[in-house]
C-alpha cells in the first residue's frame, strides 16, 4: 500500500500536475527555503526539498509514513556532505524513493550513484528532534 501510494502521490506531482526545478535564490530571493507547495493550476516550481515536503505533505493525508533523505550525487561538491534531497517510504524493510531528478521512475528501490546522509521526519521539521543518518 506505502509504495503504490507513493508511486500515485509522485504521478500526481510530476505527471498530472507538473514540476519545473527552481533555485531558492531565482524563485525567493533566498539562498535555501522548504516549502509545500501550493496551487489549484499549473506546474509546481520550487527545489529538491519543495518537491519532497510537498509529495510528503500528500502522503500524509492517506497515513503514510516517509522522510526527506540528503544525500551526496555524483555532481556533489568534495567539500559538502549532500547537495540533494528525496523522498522515501519504508516498506516491509525496503526503502523507495521518490527523485525530481528521475521524474519517470516513481517508487525506484535503488538510485544509483548517490551516497546517502541523512533523514529528516515530519517530526523534525515540526521543530521535535534532529534529523538522524541514514542507514
Amino acid at each position: 500500500m506505502s509504495r503504490e501510494a507513493l508511486i500515485e502521490a509522485h504521478d500526481w506531482f510530476y505527471n498530472q500536475r507538473g514540476f519545473v526545478w527552481m533555485p531558492d535564490v531565482e524563485r525567493l530571493g533566498k539562498l535555501e527555503d522548504w516549502e509545500i507547495l501550493r496551487g489549484d493550476e499549473g506546474p509546481f516550481y520550487g527545489d529538491c526539498e519543495d518537491a519532497c515536503l510537498t509529495i510528503m505533505n500528500r502522503l500524509l493525508e492517506d497515513d503514510v509514513d516517509s522522510v526527506i533523505v540528503r544525500c551526496a550525487t555524483e555532481v556533489c561538491p568534495r567539500y559538502k556532505l549532500f547537495d540533494h534531497a528525496v523522498l522515501a517510504v519504508p516498506v516491509d524493510g525496503r526503502w523507495y524513493y521518490s527523485d525530481n531528478r528521475y521524474p519517470r521512475h516513481p517508487g525506484a528501490s535503488r538510485l544509483p550513484g548517490y551516497i546517502f546522509y541523512d533523514h529528516v521526519t515530519i517530526e523534525n521539521i515540526r521543530g521535535k528532534g534532529k534529523p538522524e543518518l541514514f542507514k
